[in-house]
């Protein structure tokens, strides 16, 4: 039987970003495919751009759609609350991961931040499970404060914070 993977991406303003981990939680490459959003093109030809970078991303390591246990998808955009987005920045309101697999595929959306941040958290800290602060500039500011469990502390539930979205004063 074909080990399964599990596919996270960073669907930035510009670029996608696709790595994988092993069930086991090692990485598959530490090399990450990175692909034009296509951006310019409108919502529907990001989400193609960013389905097709996952499948560049599999085809390049020798894996297949079958292999896919589940796709993590870090997207910038604020919560209007725990789980939900207020808006995304550059996602329509629906696409089918499920038509280039052939088969559903389970999905997960969150913060880019604050997903970032629970995989620099994992690093960060080694085996102590001391808290950490992330800050990572780029076309905008992803941050997040991640607890001694490895939660970030996001959303209306965990009284966390989303300071990466926050409007600036005009003076």
């Amino acid at each position: 039987m074909n080990k399964v993977v599990y596919i996270g991406t960073d669907g930035g303003a510009t670029t996608s970003k696709v790595g994988g981990v092993w069930s086991d939680g090692s990485t598959v490459s530490t090399k990450l495919l990175q692909a034009s959003t296509n951006s310019a093109l409108g919502p529907e030809s990001v989400v193609r751009s960013w389905v097709e970078a996952i499948n560049n991303y599999l085809s390049q390591n020798s894996l297949t759609w079958e292999q896919v246990g589940g796709v993590g998808l870090a997207v910038p955009g604020p919560f209007q609350r725990y789980g939900v987005f207020d808006h995304s920045a550059n996602l329509p309101d629906s696409f089918a991961l499920s038509e280039r697999a052939g088969r559903p595929i389970p999905l997960t959306v969150g913060n880019d931040g604050d997903m970032g941040g629970v995989a620099e958290a994992q690093h960060a800290r080694g085996d102590s499970n001391g808290t950490v602060v992330m800050l990572a500039p780029g076309s905008g500011l992803g941050c997040a404060y991640i607890d001694q469990r490895g939660f970030a502390l996001s959303g209306d539930t965990y009284a966390g914070m989303e300071a990466g979205h926050m409007p600036a004063p005009l003076h």
